[in-house]
């Protein structure tokens, strides 16, 4: 339910994804992946409530990296080419017309370019979280494979507790990996 532009992107990249992809047919065929356990009990009960429903109300957006093939891109780009390039070339800054690179990534679900993967693959933290920043370096158990840390800081202790995290980050990884220069 947008309450704000960027919210207005979600809408407008189902629209898209609706007007393309028979959501009955990819059900029909892709029900395993649709309902897959990997994608976690919540996700999975959701998924069957709004199965009933005649078109894609939404995927869940994990606040995550998203893997993407270039050809997935190139051929999604194709599709939607003039809604892309309409927006491109209007919308300098966020506007209700916007879309989002999530249309490529439901693009990818639609046409089996990937698989569900664990819920627990990663997590989203806020920066200025220092106790659940020790907490995930503290766990024994190792199923967190990334971490996406918000950086959105506005008041001096949220300045003061994002600079504990960072030095946290930097005693954890004091050396860099093979892909930083």
């Amino acid at each position: 339910m947008p309450r704000d532009d960027f919210a207005h992107t979600a809408v407008n990249n189902m629209t898209l994804i609706n007007r393309e992809f028979s959501k009955r047919e990819w059900l029909f065929t892709n029900w395993p992946a649709a309902f897959s356990l990997r994608n976690g009990v919540r996700i999975g009960l959701l998924s069957s409530l709004l199965s009933i429903l005649p078109y894609f109300t939404r995927f869940y957006d994990h606040h995550l990296a998203i893997p993407f093939l270039k050809s997935s891109f190139m051929n999604g780009y194709s599709l939607y080419e003039r809604e892309v390039t309409k927006m491109a070339l209007t919308n300098k800054q966020r506007q209700v017309t916007d879309i989002s690179v999530w249309l490529m990534r439901y693009y990818q679900i639609l046409t089996g370019c990937v698989k569900p993967r664990s819920y627990k693959f990663g997590r989203y933290l806020e920066i200025q979280d220092v106790d659940a920043v020790k907490r995930l370096f503290r766990s024994r158990v190792k199923i967190t494979k990334m971490v996406v840390l918000n950086d959105t800081v506005t008041t001096l202790a949220q300045e003061t507790a994002a600079l504990a995290t960072m030095k946290i980050l930097e005693r954890r990884f004091a050396n860099k990996s093979n892909y930083e220069k």
